[in-house]
């Protein structure tokens, strides 16, 4: 009976989704990581932070924590949280999902009185989520990511629907948000090339011109800044590789110069580099010395 059990946790280990029932510590400081987390609270009274903004749970309320964003457990009831953990290419790796990502992720917290229906499936999904990651169903970790991509496809229907209305010009067609969609495929499969925008208008055949206001019409930031953002959001992965120097992270995301690198860095994120490294590996340290 043993042997059976160790067998299925091994099985677990492997998989990409992870569970924490009520074992989440009460405090635990700034860090950040490559998965996304998804925290249900089973209490009131749970106090999280993202990105220096507070937020304060109550029970069935969910906090969505993006990949790589910024976050700590300020202070929580004991065993008062579900917390589901998922690879950030769950989303990274859907075009779709990429051309809608900036609106997605302004999105942290979820209750019944902001978004009633998005806040019962979510709720609903991650104890669904829960019960096949402690199942031994054998397909249970490819059930579980089909949950998760349903609450990051509702979650990003939503914020798509909410922004599209409230622009002041018409929104484009479904022809010219096609080609800003080849061409946020085409900025992540170059970002760490130096592209201008005047080679990616002419990738999906558009004038420089009208390609411009196209982009920022659809993304809702300009060309430089969305090439900004994916740089630094890739130098942030790059940053876990401590084989890696600061200055390889900076040229291996594409930025041209560690002066530019580092004033990006600190722009978009709030803190150095080096600085935020070090906050993953103290969190990684941590993690480990709780096991």
């Amino acid at each position: 009976m043993s042997d059976k059990q160790k067998e299925i946790l091994e099985y677990k280990n492997n998989m990409d989704v992870n569970i924490s029932y009520k074992t989440s510590p009460q405090m635990f400081p700034p860090h950040w990581h490559n998965s996304a987390e998804f925290v249900l609270a089973l209490k009131d009274d749970c106090h999280y932070r993202i990105n220096d903004v507070e937020y304060v749970l109550n029970s069935d309320n969910i906090l969505l924590i993006w990949p790589r964003e910024l976050h700590e457990v300020v202070m929580t009831p004991p065993e008062a949280s579900l917390i589901l953990q998922f690879p950030s290419y769950l989303a990274d790796n859907n075009h779709d999902l990429i051309l809608y990502q900036a609106y997605m992720r302004k999105y942290h917290l979820i209750t019944a009185e902001n978004l009633p229906e998005i806040a019962a499936a979510f709720n609903q999904h991650i104890n669904q989520i829960k019960n096949l990651f402690l199942s031994d169903d054998i397909f249970a970790e490819t059930k579980m990511k089909i949950y998760i991509l349903e609450m990051l496809l509702m979650i990003t229907d939503y914020a798509a629907k909410e922004i599209i209305p409230n622009r002041e010009v018409s929104s484009p067609s479904e022809s010219a948000r096609g080609r800003i969609n080849e061409a946020c495929i085409y900025i992540t499969n170059n970002m760490d090339q130096n592209i201008t925008q005047p080679e990616v208008a002419k990738y999906v055949g558009l004038s420089q011109f009208y390609f411009s206001r196209l982009f920022k019409d659809c993304m809702q930031v300009s060309f430089r800044e969305y090439l900004s953002l994916q740089r630094t959001s890739l130098a942030i992965q790059l940053l876990s590789n401590n084989t890696l120097s600061i200055a390889e992270v900076a040229y291996q995301a594409g930025f041209q110069s560690i002066s530019s690198f580092n004033k990006v860095f600190k722009e978009k994120v709030g803190t150095s580099a080096k600085e935020y490294r070090l906050l993953y590996q103290h969190a990684n340290l941590m993690k480990e010395a709780e096991k």
